[in-house]
């Protein structure tokens, strides 16, 4: 999750829970089925540099094939 403020805050684990990052110096979360809080706060110049360090502590999606960029993809 990434703000206009270029803050950004990644939860480690698949937890569920609230994020409030609109004070500057505060950070309010809420988890819920947790019994302990971690996580990585990152800030940036710009948001693209926010987003980029999300992309480092999280991982980055892989390539689409080709066939996913001609047509039209429909589900049954």
């Amino acid at each position: 999750m990434s703000t206009s403020e270029r803050r950004g805050i990644v939860f480690p684990h698949n937890n569920i829970g609230l994020i409030d990052l609109r004070h500057e110096n505060n950070i309010a979360t809420m988890l819920w089925h947790s019994n302990y809080i971690e996580f990585n706060v990152i800030n940036g110049d710009t948001l693209k540099k926010v987003t980029s360090g999300i992309g480092s502590v999280v991982g980055l999606m892989k390539v689409l094939p080709k066939w996913t960029q001609k047509g039209a993809i429909i589900g049954l």
